[in-house]
């Protein structure tokens, strides 16, 4: 599943829910053998990375913050357990 997100690749009914306008700006539209599919653009896809880190370790092997965006069944199991205070932040972040 991590591979087939950081190829950016999506069927066209994947992304019937986007607005003409957002297809426009943020994806390539497949044409010949890949008629059907959508691409993100290379400018958006190099802003986001999928990788595979185990929670419970403590250490994630990143250097630096990060914005998580987590699975249903990691936030479900996350709101079953006290894991969710091992989430936050030692120290405040930064502003941007």
């Amino acid at each position: 599943m991590l591979a087939q997100a950081n190829e950016g690749i999506y069927t066209i009914e994947q992304t019937q829910d986007l607005s003409p306008e957002r297809l426009r700006r943020f994806f390539l539209k497949g044409t010949g053998t890949r008629a059907g599919f959508v691409k993100l653009k290379p400018e958006l896809r190099a802003l986001v990375s999928f990788a595979k880190h185990n929670l419970r370790d403590e250490n994630w092997g990143l250097s630096e913050s990060f914005d998580g965006i987590f699975c249903r069944n990691v936030n479900d199991l996350l709101r079953q357990t006290d894991a969710v205070s091992d989430l936050k932040p030692d120290r405040p972040r930064a502003q941007t």
